[in-house]
């Protein structure tokens, strides 16, 4: 998969894991689309990561396998096959 496929399927992904949310946890946080950027900079110092500008949006462009994950545990029938490929 190429950056752009996965910055794409990143996309998807979170929106697929944030509708399987109960509607309790929807209504408590917004869905923040994952950023779209190319290039990030990740800093850790001692035990703190620092990603880009330290956005929400930033640090969920790097948690597409864990939306995957979780999609596949709960609900796997809502995880597509192209999903599947690009995160597993």
């Amino acid at each position: 998969m190429n950056g752009l496929d996965l910055i794409e399927a990143t996309h998807e992904i979170a929106k697929q894991w944030y509708d399987a949310q109960p509607e309790e946890f929807r209504l408590k946080h917004p869905f923040i689309e994952p950023s779209s950027k190319h290039e990030t900079q990740l800093s850790l110092t001692s035990h703190y990561l620092s990603i880009g500008e330290n956005t929400p949006a930033e640090h969920f462009q790097f948690q597409g396998r864990y939306y995957a994950q979780q999609l596949q545990w709960t609900n796997p029938s809502e995880t597509s096959t192209r999903i599947k490929r690009g995160f597993n």
